[in-house]
Parts: C-alpha cells; sequence; structure tokens
C-alpha cells in the first residue's frame, strides 16, 4: 500500500497530515499510462506552453506518493531555502543546508552565490533562516565540526568557524586544494566524519591532484589542540578514487572509489557510493587492503549491489525526460545514497539493511532492501518480497520534484533534500539544440525539504549535548537512532574524549545488546584510546565480544602497530575453520602485516591450504583474501589451487563461463607473480600440464590459461603443442577450451601449427576464427602474415575487423593484403571505403599512394557531389508531423523511431548526438561509411535459395539472417553452399530521386525532434 499525502500549514513548525490511501493497483495504473505518453505513444504536433513557476506547496505536496510504513513532512521551503543539494540538522535541532545557487553554472562575469544557511526554529512556528556563509563557489556537501562546519566547493575542502555564537561564519580555513573543477556535477562532495576519526570525501569522477591548503596544519579552527609526528604535504593524485583526511594528524590519503554525488556507511563500515546510472556501488577492498596483493587489479575493488546501468529499474509517475531514450525506465541520475539498518536485523545470520537512492530524473527515491548472510561483506542478497512491486520509496507526480540528497535525522527520520527544478540535466551532457532551453533555470529560486519517518517511530526527548559531561555523551552511542549515534561520535571527536570514564562508557556501548552499534563503537574506542594494544585487548576479552567487534579490529588503522602477544589471540579466533566471514576478514587483515608479523602468526595459526584452496576455486572474494595472507607464500599457494581443481572437479564444473573465466585469470596472474620459481620444475607448472591434458573441458581450459602466461621452455612446449592442437581443431569441445588452446599456441614458435591454425580461420565459431588469425597475426612471419590477408574475405565481421586492425599495425601483413589487391584476389570493395582509408592512413611511402589508388576506384565522388549539392535543405525549416508521414512511408521498413518502424539497420531513435549533417550524408550515401555489423550477406542454400540481408545473430550451427522484408530466416550452416559478405549497405542509394529537399528536410527534423516534440521539451533546434 502505498498513500498520497497533504500537509495543510499551521502556527507549528511542523506541518498536519491528511493521507489519501489509494491501491497499488490503481497507483501502478497511473504510473503506467504516464510512461506509455513518456515512451512515445501519443506524440502531439505541437507542444503545450511550458510551465514557469513552481506548484503552491499544497499541490505539489498533494502530488507525493510515499509507502504507508511512513510519515512525510515538510520541513522547509522557499523563501527560507533555495536550491538546496545537502542538509544536516545539528544536535540543537537547527537544520543546516547547503545552497548550490549558481547551478548548472555559473556564467562568466558573475560572482558566485552560493550559501549555506542555518534554520534556526521560531519559538512560535517556522524558521529563522540565518545565512551561514554567502559568496561560495558550486557548494556540494557539509559536515558539522565544532565552531562551525566542513564544506567541499569548487576545487576545495573548506572550514568556516562560528566564533561569537552568531551562527554566521567569521573566519575560513582552506584545508585541501586541487580537486577537479571540471564539470559541476563531477566535484567532490559529502564530507562524511566516521569513528576512526577520518573524513571520507566523494570525489565526485574527476579526482584531482590534492595538496595541502593555505590554512592545512594551522594551530587554530579545525585541528585538534595537540597533535603528533609530521604533517603531511606531498601532494596526491586522486585519480578514479575517493580520498580521505583527518584533522588530528593533518593527513590525507587515497581510498577505493570514486562516487559521483554521495557518500554512505553501513553498520559494518561498509562504505556505498553512487553514479547516474550506478545506484549502490560497494567498496569491497579498500586501497590499504589492495597493496601488495598479487590480484590487485583482477577483483572489482567496487561492485554494484543493486542492478545498474540497463539492468536498473525505476517505476516513475512522471512522463521523464531521459537524455537517451535507449535510458527510460532506467537509472539516470542516481545520487544521495544513504544506508538504514532494518529494525531488530543486526544480530543473528543474516543483516538487513535498507538503500534508499534519489533519482531527481524521475521524480522519485528509491527503497531496496539488502540481506548480508554472516555478516559478510562480499555477500549479499536483494530483497524482492514482491517481484515488479515499484521499490520507489517516495515518488511524486510532480515533475519539478528533484530529489538529489538523503541525510539521517531524528526519530529514526530522514531528510530528503528536493532541489525543484525543472530541468536537472546538467547542459554539458545534452544535445547541441538543448545547451541553451528556455527553462533551463526555471525553480531557480524555490527548494524543499522534508522529514520522513517511519509510522512506528515515537518521538526523541530532545537533549542538549553541549551540556553533557563526555561520558554521558558516550551512552548515547547504544541509541537505536543513527543520527543520535553520528552526532554523539562527533562531539566525542571534538572534545577528543580519553578520559577513562568517557572511554569506559565507549567501551560499554562496544559490548551492549544493540547489534547495529558495535562496529562504530569499537572503532571510536580504537580512536581514542591511547594504547592500541590494551583498547584492543579489552574489546577481545569483553564479555559482549560480538563478531562485529572482531571486524572492526582487523580492518582497523592501528592493526599494524599492535604487537604479536595482541595479534595472536585476535587471529586465533578469526582464522577458525567455523569463523566464517571472519576468516576473509582475517585474510586481509594478515596482508596488512609486515612480512614478519605475518609469518610468525600463520605460523601458530596456519591456514590450511587445501582447504582454503577449495574455497577459492567458486569464490572470487576468497581467493582475493587468502591470496593476500598467502603472498609470501606464492608458489606454494598456486600449486593448492591447481591441485583443488585436478582433486575437485565438480566445484569447477558448477563455474559458469565468467567464473570459470574469471578464476583462471586470477590463477594465470599468479602463475606471473611467482619469480622465485625456475619454471621447468615449479610443482604448479607439473599441475597445470596435467590439467591441461585432463578428461574434463574445463580443467583443460585452466591448464591452458595458466600456461599462457608464463614463458615456458622449450621442451615444455613440445610436450603440450599437440594436445593444445587437437584441442582447437575438435569442434566438438566448447568454444572456450579450443579458443584457450590457440592462445596457449600463440606463445610457441609457429612451426607445425600453421596448416591447422589456417584451417581454423574458416571455422564456424566467429570466436575461434578470431582466435586464430590474432595467433597467426603475433608471429610476425612472412607466412602468418599472407594467411591473415587472405581473410579479408572472412564472413566473420570481427575477423574482417581483426584483419584491418593487423593491416594496420604491421607492414607485413599491409604488403601482403597490398599483393592480394594488385593481383585482383581481393577486391576495393570487399575491404570497404572506411576500412581501406584505415589503411592507407596507417601506411606512408609507395604503400599509401598504391592504396590511395585503390580508394579512388570506390570512391563516389557523385554521392558525395549530390551531398554538398543538397546542403541548403538543412536550411530549411521542417514539419515534424509531415517528417513523421515521410519516415513511416521510406524509413520503418528498416528504422524504428518511437512506436513506429521496426529495427533491421542501426538504431537511430537516439540522435542526440548524431547531426543534422550526418543524417543528410547518412541519407543521400549510405555506402561511405558503414558498420561491419551491417553489412549485406548473401547465401545460396544446398536447396536453391537465396537470401539476402544483415546476419543478426549466430552460433556454431547457425546463422539468423534478417531480411529486407524484416523475415527472420535462421540458416544451418551446414546447408550453405555460398556466403559471400557485401561491403554495402542495405539502405539503397537514389533517395533524392524519390524526396524533395524540403521532405528530406522534414525527415532529418522528425529523427531530431521527435523526442522533444512528445515529451514537451523545448530544444532550440528548428521546430
Amino acid at each position: 500500500m502505498f498513500q498520497f499525502v497533504r500537509w495543510v500549514s499551521d502556527v507549528g513548525v511542523h506541518l498536519t497530515m491528511i493521507r489519501f490511501v489509494t491501491t497499488v493497483y490503481v497507483l501502478a495504473v497511473f504510473a503506467v499510462g504516464l510512461c506509455a505518453t513518456a515512451r512515445g505513444q501519443s506524440e502531439p504536433e505541437s507542444p503545450p506552453e511550458l510551465r514557469k513557476q513552481q506548484l503552491s506547496l499544497d499541490d505539489s505536496l498533494a502530488s507525493i506518493v510515499i509507502d504507508e510504513a511512513w510519515h512525510l513532512e515538510l520541513l522547509a521551503a522557499e523563501p527560507d531555502i533555495v536550491d538546496p543539494v545537502d542538509a544536516t540538522m545539528d544536535a540543537e535541532g537547527n537544520v543546516w543546508v547547503v545552497e548550490m545557487r549558481d547551478y548548472p553554472y555559473l556564467k562568466e562575469g558573475e560572482k558566485p552565490t552560493g550559501t549555506v544557511k542555518v534554520l534556526k526554529p521560531r519559538p512560535g512556528g517556522g524558521w529563522n533562516a540565518i545565512e551561514f556563509a554567502t559568496g561560495l563557489d558550486m557548494p556540494t556537501g557539509i559536515g558539522l565540526w565544532k565552531n562551525g562546519a566542513v564544506l567541499t566547493v569548487s576545487g576545495a575542502v573548506i572550514y568556516l568557524e562560528d566564533r561569537n555564537g552568531d551562527f554566521v561564519a567569521d573566519h575560513q580555513q582552506i584545508l585541501l586544494k586541487g580537486l577537479s573543477q571540471g564539470n559541476e556535477q563531477l566535484r567532490a562532495n559529502h564530507p562524511t566524519l566516521r569513528p576512526d576519526g577520518w573524513w571520507y570525501v566523494a570525489s565526485g569522477l574527476r579526482g584531482g591532484r590534492l595538496e595541502p591548503g593555505t590554512d592545512w596544519g594551522g594551530p587554530q579552527g579545525a585541528g585538534a589542540n595537540s597533535r603528533t609526528g609530521p604533517i603531511r604535504t606531498a601532494p596526491l593524485d586522486i585519480g578514479a578514487r575517493d580520498f580521505r583526511f583527518r584533522l588530528d594528524t593533518y593527513d590525507y590519503q587515497p581510498v577505493t572509489g570514486p562516487s559521483q554525488f554521495g557518500l554512505a556507511f553501513d553498520c559494518l563500515g561498509n562504505r556505498y557510493g553512487v553514479s547516474n546510472r550506478n545506484p549502490a556501488l560497494q567498496v569491497m577492498l579498500e586501497e590499504t587492503e589492495l597493496a601488495g596483493n598479487p590480484l590487485a587489479g583482477w577483483f572489482r575493488s567496487q561492485q554494484d549491489v543493486l542492478p545498474a546501468g540497463a539492468e536498473s529499474r525505476v517505476w516513475p509517475l512522471i512522463g521523464t525526460w531521459t537524455t537517451s531514450n535507449l535510458h527510460a525506465g532506467q537509472y539516470t541520475a542516481a545520487c544521495g545514497i544513504t544506508v538504514v539498518p532494518l529494525p531488530s536485523s543486526t544480530s543473528g545470520a543474516c543483516w538487513a539493511q535498507q538503500l534508499f537512492v534519489c533519482e531527481p530524473t524521475a521524480s522519485l527515491v528509491s527503497r531496496n532492501v539488502l540481506m548480508r548472510p554472516g555478516m559478510n561483506r562480499f555477500s549479499w542478497e536483494l530483497n524482492d518480497p514482491e517481484p515488479g512491486r515499484p521499490q520507489q520509496w517516495l515518488a511524486s507526480t510532480d515533475p519539478w520534484f528533484r530529489p538529489v540528497n538523503i541525510r539521517h535525522a531524528p526519530n529514526g527520520g530522514l531528510l530528503v533534500v528536493d532541489m525543484h527544478r525543472a530541468v536537472i540535466e546538467h547542459p554539458h551532457w545534452v544535445p547541441e539544440e538543448l545547451k541553451q532551453r528556455p527553462d533551463e533555470t526555471f525553480g531557480k529560486q524555490a527548494g524543499r525539504i522534508y522529514l520522513v519517518r517511519p509510522s512506528s517511530e515515537l518521538s526523541e526527548p530532545v537533549v542538549q549535548y553541549d551540556s553533557l559531561e563526555s561520558h554521558e555523551v558516550a551512552r548515547r552511542l547504544t541509541t537505536n537512532s543513527t543520527w543520535q549515534r553520528q552526532v554523539a561520535t562527533r562531539i566525542l571527536l571534538e572534545r577528543n574524549s580519553t578520559d577513562p570514564t568517557t572511554l569506559a562508557s565507549i567501551f560499554a556501548a562496544s559490548q551492549s545488546d544493540h547489534g547495529s552499534t558495535h562496529f562504530d563503537t569499537a572503532t571510536l574506542y580504537m580512536t581514542l584510546h591511547p594504547v592500541p594494544d590494551q583498547a584492543v585487548s579489552d574489546l577481545l576479552n569483553g564479555g559482549g565480544c560480538s563478531s562485529q567487534v572482531i571486524i572492526a579490529v582487523l580492518r582497523s588503522d592501528t592493526i599494524g602497530q599492535l604487537s604479536e602477544q595482541c595479534l595472536l589471540p585476535l587471529f586465533s579466533t578469526a582464522l577458525k575453520p567455523e569463523s566464517g566471514a571472519l576468516r576473509l576478514e582475517a585474510a586481509l587483515a594478515l596482508g596488512r602485516l609486515g612480512e614478519n608479523k605475518r609469518a610468525s602468526i600463520l605460523a601458530q595459526n596456519p591456514i590450511a591450504f587445501d582447504v582454503a584452496a577449495v574455497d577459492s576455486l567458486a569464490n572470487d572474494a576468497a581467493l582475493m583474501c587468502y591470496s593476500s595472507a598467502l603472498r609470501d607464500q606464492r608458489a606454494k599457494w598456486l600449486a593448492a589451487l591447481l591441485d583443488a581443481a585436478a582433486e575437485h572437479p565438480e566445484v569447477v564444473t558448477q563455474l559458469d563461463t565468467e567464473g570459470l573465466n574469471s578464476l583462471a585469470g586470477a590463477v594465470s596472474r599468479l602463475a606471473v607473480k611467482d619469480r622465485n620459481s625456475s619454471l621447468d620444475s615449479a610443482p604448479w607448472i607439473h599441475i597445470a600440464m596435467r590439467l591441461a591434458k585432463a578428461r574434463l573441458p574445463r580443467l583443460r581450459l585452466l591448464g591452458y590459461r595458466v600456461l599462457t602466461r608464463v614463458r615456458l621452455q622449450e621442451k615444455v612446449y613440445a610436450r603440450i603443442r599437440d594436445a593444445a592442437l587437437g584441442d582447437a581443431s575438435d569442434a566438438d569441445n566448447p568454444e572456450s577450451v579450443r579458443v584457450a588452446a590457440i592462445e596457449l599456441l600463440s606463445t610457441m614458435p609457429l612451426a607445425g601449427s600453421s596448416a591447422a591454425l589456417s584451417s581454423l580461420m574458416v571455422d564456424h565459431s566467429a570466436s575461434v576464427a578470431l582466435a586464430a588469425l590474432q595467433c597467426l597475426a603475433s608471429s610476425k612471419s612472412a607466412e602468418g602474415s599472407e594467411l591473415v590477408a587472405q581473410q579479408i574475405q572472412s564472413k566473420h565481421p570481427s575477423v574482417r575487423s581483426a584483419v584491418v586492425d593487423s593491416a594496420c599495425k604491421s607492414h607485413e601483413i599491409r604488403s601482403s593484403l597490398l599483393a592480394k589487391l594488385g593481383t585482383g584476389s581481393a577486391r576495393p570493395e570487399e575491404i570497404g571505403l572506411d576500412a581501406l582509408r584505415r589503411i592507407r592512413d596507417s601506411a606512408s611511402g609507395e604503400d599509401r599512394t598504391v592504396l590511395s589508388g585503390f580508394l579512388a576506384t570506390i570512391e563516389n565522388s557523385d554521392r558525395a557531389r549530390l551531398v554538398v549539392n543538397w546542403q541548403d535543405c538543412l536550411s530549411l525549416s521542417s514539419d515534424v508531423a509531415i517528417g513523421k508521414s515521410l519516415f513511416k512511408q521510406h524509413c520503418a521498413g528498416c528504422h524504428r523511431i518511437g512506436q513506429t518502424g521496426i529495427n533491421i539497420g542501426p538504431d537511430i531513435s537516439d540522435s542526440r548526438n548524431t547531426s543534422k549533417a550526418s543524417l543528410l550524408t547518412a541519407i543521400l550515401d549510405p555506402n561511405r561509411a558503414v558498420d561491419n555489423n551491417y553489412f549485406r550477406r548473401s547465401i545460396l542454400t544446398s536447396d536453391g535459395q537465396v537470401i539476402g540481408g544483415i546476419v543478426t545473430g549466430e552460433t556454431a550451427q547457425t546463422l539468423t539472417i534478417v531480411t529486407e522484408q524484416a523475415k527472420r530466416v535462421v540458416v544451418l550452416k551446414s546447408d550453405i553452399e555460398y556466403d559471400r559478405t557485401l561491403r554495402r549497405s542495405l539502405m539503397p542509394e537514389g533517395f533524392e530521386t524519390q524526396l524533395s529537399k524540403q521532405q528530406l528536410a522534414n525527415i532529418i527534423g522528425y529523427i531530431k525532434n521527435w523526442r522533444y516534440i512528445a515529451s514537451n521539451v523545448p530544444a532550440q533546434s528548428d521546430p
């Protein structure tokens, strides 16, 4: 059930709710109707007048739909706030709001107007809005600290301080600078303080070169009262990562990333980011855990935990506009992620957490529940009790509702930040005709923040934290309220509360019955305790030590500083076979220790290589973790993995192709990293050879992949060449095994293999043929070059493309191809205009001259002149309605736009990045540049049928062809007598004989503008 909500203002700060309950069924019907309109099923001939003002608060709120388990109230709106992008609530109930007033960009000559507001409750209701800071350049995020706030602004992290208590900043410190100032949507944001004392910042995707600001390390303001050790001043290239910094030690480091606009942590310390098409990216491995790992780069250190890109789904209640029509109904602007534990689910065998993600383009906020078996950071399951049910938690039928951020609030609530704009897309990403749309800044003087809380939550008593002693603040760490715990943590870090009474209260919180608090409170205890060994000993020997506490210790920054005496009982517990996820955490922690400590701990707590290897065969995360712990024993570990595969083929058999390839890639990398073994005598070499000759094809694939990655001696080559040739040539083998065998052959001398490889280049399997060609091309021999050049007439588009690529790189292959052109055994038109140009441009001297001559024989100068002569049709005004009618008549037989036509040729519905001049050329000169996938294919079958069209699918046994009449024909390869690829487009020449210039202008106008008209988007193209 969902509820429509409407709010009527009263004299209090909050507003009164009137609920109109409807059913999911009615809501779904309503949404489907709107989405149908958005998809172009009804295309108005002219757009209605643009709305220029935001709806009234009553009308806008009446459009909001929310899950019935939650209450919603309007917390603040214009004129108190405008263009909010971030907000947070302090301990006294004041709301701090970041306003990005200059979005989407600051015009030349104008001064920045970004603002931070503090909303203080009035005694009689409403807000007293105070401008804490003004004139900020594109502020993106805020984190409260001491008497002010840490802010991310254009290119920098700053601290603004209020020294006289009037909620107006009177002192500024530039902490860090050098952050990217590129696109306004891609800048650093969300400074977030964690219990480990670090501030984490999302880099915004563009990174930068981080370096100290003018006030970095200053004695006053943001920093702690005392510090020890050197201050970091060396620049840091962030690259595709996020970063973190400390204000007590003045250090900064890269962390795994990046995240675009959003940063969140769950109660196990896992960090989440987001980007436009990726609603939830979890950091699986941090930079410190990757350092020195022999498999670093193989395992994705940041992974999607919600469906992303084309796999994602949203169910908007509005007719959404997405820059690409191919992205309709998907995440396109995901941001502002927040994680909330499900009540009563943070103990036992499985944890559950709620992920809230904003999707401003669709005017909604989604809520998904992730289940985590055994607190395993690498394992999750999306809880979808009603498949197909819309997962948006909050949505609106008002298209100006633009939620961009979510923050924790009292009472288990969340602040939903609504920037409230007619247009949220940045002009940088839209087609040229939309870069100056008139409604780009409509809503610039509006903005709303909503407070949403669970219906079952009771109001929390107001706590005056300033009046509490530190040990009393620490007692707030056991509350169920994430917001209260965050506030308490910040205050304790601000005060640097290291007195015994306060530490005792924090320790008690880490041992309490509130499982969701254990990780953070244990981390805070280690951060504030002056003696690391004592802190860890306290935590491990406490009566309520949980797995969460052990995980916090294993992940802590101080683990490398701990004595062996302290570490041994920790790893003795964590490395037990029954410890489950703790074993993986312990393995990663071992990798972060020094070599001597690691060796000492493993000597007393040995990891059973055979058990770990079997676990790792089907578990990439386990393989990554154990490889980190066992980095000093790579040869032994590699042998154990290969032996496990040989002894447990049932595990390998259960792997899908992706899993098997992943395992093979990892094991191969370990083989390359093993520099301490003599390659002809290393034990794992012999096991790999045994696998390469195993009965099970999947084991042979694994053996081939390992042997391919290392340089074997000639005597080893001789022992495996015949087996690899046999596997490659056996059409009954799985395609992946045949390809792996060929890849191994490419590491050996060509002698004795060329005849077999030549026959494989005409194999029914495109993958096998391509692998054989690449093998021959890599030999750089005259024989191999001649054989490669012959495949310019291959029936496989991928093979033809590979020949062209090879000819561009290799003089020998290019010369062989020229010889074929010279004798007439290959014709220029078979190579194609675009491909021949590429080869010509890669050549020099006489080769270039000869290739230019061949090009001249197929370049259609008449068509080129025709395109020039018809350029004036591009300046004609177009009639979209007439253009649509002409499109149906002339183009819909092969192309589809909206609900009109069928897709045989390339998809032209998403034409935002295609100029009108390019469309004109493609229509009048269709053979000037043809994608390999759309060459016409002509086939003669054994029963005399001639079939012509485009190949749209292929297996080892069949070809699927779509004819010009849109008929789908499946042909057995064994029935084909003649198969020829014609380097010409299926699209005919001569449209100029059927259309006038005005008619062609109308068709081009329809292709360019159909979505703008259908969706009431004011493009700056001709109407």
